[in-house]
């Protein structure tokens, strides 16, 4: 196979332009495959600008949000390597991932200030650009995700890697060790997301919740899937057990991934059965005896 992710978004910005492509709860927006494919553009003509280039590496430290989707997407059409990673790690332990991996670019949300103050702190034996997802801050003079999409063009850009050229690296847990740095490809990601969009019910038009947390890559694959699948992607911040249902209500949400204990506590939650989940078809589940 031959496939770029990246090209993926293209193709449905192309078939789909004015559809539902990604809703962020959290900062509260919503973009259609065209907008957010040309926001994808932008940032991959920002990467090639700030001279990023083929299979170099960029991290994120984000929550599940538009930010972190076009940044993977970009990445992918840029032909970087890309680097999710565990928000819930210490600092120490962030730190040792970053010395591991290299990366050029750590692009972060502003939930993380605290955390990227003391990362600041440490001897890396390079160097990296910080770039802040988030409100604009007076205090912070890192670069401004937002900032980035105010004067790159939109046009399509030149697709440099596909097939089996290096797409992502997840890092396992380190439970017998130091965490191990994962290299995936595009083809192994496509092929993943290929399998789980057959196998399961999985609709054009269908609407799902991205919840279960992206620097995973089970995150990550059921996002690719709705983008085969031509779906939209409502992007959930982080699990609250009672608000969830009121999105599944809210956003006509048809199925979302979850772990056991994520479904033990909703269904605790008072009244949630006076909830109007009609569109809700079904609900993934694993990691632990259900």
């Amino acid at each position: 196979m031959n496939i770029n992710v990246g090209q993926l978004l293209t193709f449905r910005a192309n078939t789909f332009p004015h559809q539902e492509a990604a809703v962020d709860l959290y900062r509260k927006t919503r973009f259609t495959y065209e907008a957010f494919n040309q926001r994808v553009n932008q940032l991959v003509h920002w990467l090639k600008k700030n001279k990023i280039n083929r299979e170099d590496r960029i991290a994120i430290i984000s929550k599940n949000s538009t930010s972190l989707a076009i940044i993977l997407y970009a990445a992918a059409k840029a032909g970087v390597i890309v680097l999710p990673i565990n928000w819930r790690l210490q600092v120490d332990e962030l730190c040792y991932i970053l010395q591991d991996s290299s990366p050029k670019v750590v692009f972060y949300e502003d939930v993380f200030d605290e955390k990227i103050i003391q990362l600041k702190t440490k001897e890396f034996a390079f160097q990296f650009t910080f770039v802040r997802i988030g409100v604009p801050s007076s205090s912070c003079k890192e670069v401004s995700f937002e900032s980035i999409f105010h004067e790159q063009p939109t046009d399509e850009p030149e697709i440099e890697s596909s097939g089996y050229d290096p797409f992502i690296i997840i890092y396992t847990s380190g439970t017998t060790g130091r965490p191990k740095g994962v290299l995936l490809s595009h083809d192994n990601v496509w092929a993943n997301a290929i399998g789980v969009s057959t196998f399961l019910d999985w609709r054009a038009g269908d609407r799902f919740l991205s919840v279960a947390p992206m620097f995973h890559i089970g995150g990550i694959i059921l996002d690719v899937v709705s983008l085969v699948q031509g779906n939209t992607v409502v992007y959930m911040h982080e699990f609250h057990p009672s608000y969830i249902w009121d999105v599944i209500e809210q956003e006509q949400i048809t199925q979302f991934m979850s772990v056991p204990v994520m479904l033990k506590l909703m269904l605790k939650t008072p009244d949630w059965v006076k909830k109007d989940i009609d569109s809700l078809r079904y609900i993934l589940c694993g990691a632990s005896a259900v």
